[in-house]
């Protein structure tokens, strides 16, 4: 697993700390023993879940509404996003609204469930595409 973002959170006994970590999907680990031999979400993955959480909130993360626009733009502090497609499989249109969530702080579950993606969408499939085939103003910084 390739680890985007990493965490150090204090162990509950003070007598230390685990690195929680998020990799490009969205998934979570820890060097705790809960989650090293058993796999299970432990405490300090829920205690760095719920700080982004709150930093989601602080942040303003934008709704996102369709409305009558030819692509994906911030306005009024909402992301708008076509109302339908050009095409009925239009995946360069899809990967675009996709990539603008991204970048306003969605996360990729999220946008998966809104959106109805197959699990074949990921973060970093949606982002490697944009770095081929994007428009310049979605790529990344």
């Amino acid at each position: 697993m390739k680890w985007i973002k990493k965490w150090k959170v204090q162990s509950s006994s003070g007598n230390g700390e685990y690195t929680v970590a998020i990799d490009v999907n969205g998934n979570y680990g820890c060097s705790c023993p809960v989650w090293k031999f058993r796999r299970q979400e432990c405490h300090h993955i829920v205690k760095v879940k719920q700080s982004r959480a709150e930093e989601i909130k602080i942040m303003g993360r934008p709704e996102a509404i369709p409305a009558n626009v030819k692509k994906p733009i911030f306005k009024d502090g909402k992301i708008l996003y076509p109302l339908v497609p050009l095409y009925p499989s239009d995946t360069h249109m899809e990967a675009t609204i996709v990539a603008f969530m991204l970048r306003h702080g969605w996360s990729m579950s999220e946008i998966k469930e809104r959106r109805h993606l197959p699990n074949s969408w990921t973060k970093k499939a949606v982002l490697d595409y944009f770095d081929k085939y994007g428009m310049k103003e979605y790529k990344r910084v």
